[in-house]
């Protein structure tokens, strides 16, 4: 961040305020881009990884995925980003 601080640093409730945040400044870029791209989308139901609805879906295949064995975790190389923290 350009404070200086990391998610863990925030907190879940600031972290999200700025996850918000960064989705209001870059979302319509992130769409432009791919419209140029000539991506053939519903542009109507656009969502965000982020949308409650969505959100609340993606934890519940995750914890059904993990619980069928079908995800787990485990030393694997993965494209980590030291910068960003993420994969």
């Amino acid at each position: 961040a350009e404070d200086g601080k990391t998610r863990h640093d925030l907190g879940r409730d600031a972290f999200m305020d700025r996850v918000w945040e960064w989705k209001a400044e870059s979302g319509g870029t992130i769409i432009g881009q791919l419209r140029r791209l000539g991506a053939s989308c519903d542009w109507q139901r656009e969502r965000f990884t982020m949308d409650d609805g969505l959100s609340a879906a993606v934890r519940k295949v995750f914890v059904t995925l993990r619980k069928e064995g079908l995800i787990y975790r485990d030393k694997r190389l993965v494209n980590w980003d030291p910068k960003l923290h993420t994969a």
